[in-house]
């Protein structure tokens, strides 16, 4: 038999004894409703570990990262920097494309051979695995997944570029840059952004000052 200490009498079952069986079903639905607030408002809260941040600007945007990831001082035209384990980085920069005509789909896969040279350049040992459109919120955008060294490890990157408008000529967004070394929970090229912290904070981004 498990002992319950005093404090914590009287229990459920030492409640329903001798009770008849309408006032024993009348308490068992109060417990069941209670818990069911309980968690009601723990879905409504949230991880309280999660900050959500609101960049505000010329075109604002909103997401929220969990207590793996903290924010550090942005570097050059960054306007959000979190790192985390694993060498885990997320930046996000402003997206003003150049002029063009017609739509944003027709645009992006040229633009972003313009940016896969640059990232060529910038990340020692960089292949290009794949790339397309992006799973993020339904946002209009385009994608370049890659893999990179760092200090002689594998690592994986997604370059991901949203914007905040399909019209024809559409320009201005954000440039999206997430970063983690190989590991376990990030097997391969194709977990990055899917699986923790990234994947949480993916499924949090969006355009305006609301959640999603």
């Amino acid at each position: 038999m498990i002992s319950v200490r005093p404090e914590f009498r009287p229990t459920l079952p030492e409640l329903l004894a001798g009770r008849t069986p309408a006032w024993r079903y009348g308490l068992i639905g109060f417990y069941v409703v209670a818990l069911a607030i309980v968690l009601w408002l723990l879905l409504l809260r949230g991880d309280p570990s999660a900050t959500h941040v609101v960049k505000r600007g010329p075109v604002t945007f909103n997401l929220t990262y969990d207590s793996a990831m903290r924010e550090v001082a942005p570097q050059g035209n960054e306007r959000l920097r979190l790192t985390g384990t694993r060498h885990r980085l997320v930046t996000v920069s402003p997206l003003e494309l150049p002029a063009y005509q017609g739509r944003p789909d027709g645009f992006l896969p040229a633009y972003s051979e313009r940016i896969s040279d640059q990232m060529a350049t910038q990340f020692d040992g960089y292949q290009r695995r794949r790339d397309g459109r992006p799973s993020v919120n339904r946002i209009p955008g385009y994608e370049i997944v890659f893999q990179y060294r760092r200090d002689g490890r594998t690592a994986y990157g997604r370059r991901i570029l949203l914007l905040n408008s399909y019209a024809d000529g559409a320009r201005a967004g954000v440039d999206l840059l997430l970063l983690e070394d190989r590991s376990k929970v990030v097997p391969s090229v194709d977990a990055i952004g899917t699986t923790g912290s990234l994947k949480t904070l993916l499924r949090s981004f969006a355009f305006g000052a609301r959640a999603p």
